[in-house]
């Protein structure tokens, strides 16, 4: 069973220790729908997801805890009223650091 924490957000543990949240914590973390960060995957604006084969469960796609950070990131800039080609131009322009420091 899992619990939602503070954050709204429920770590999951990979085969390889990294806490990684599933599509709708991840959303829920950042205050948008699973299919607005999926898009912002889609769109270049995020990393993509790792996708997991859940048999009968179907797909599922796990984010590592910085693509939440990034995530609230993009977000605070389309509120600023940037378009997500300026977001993106300011991705790869190295405007954003994980650790804030950009």
């Amino acid at each position: 069973m899992q619990v939602l924490g503070q954050s709204g957000a429920v770590p999951v543990h990979s085969a390889r220790g990294a806490h990684l949240h599933h599509t709708p914590e991840a959303a829920a973390a950042v205050g948008v729908s699973g299919q607005t960060v999926l898009r912002w995957a889609w769109a270049g604006l995020l990393p993509p997801p790792e996708r997991v084969v859940r048999g009968r469960r179907g797909n599922a796609s796990e984010w590592p805890e910085s693509t939440i950070a990034q995530a609230r990131w993009v977000f605070a800039q389309l509120e600023s009223g940037k378009t997500l080609d300026r977001i993106r131009a300011a991705l790869q322009a190295g405007d954003y650091s994980p650790d804030g420091e950009a």
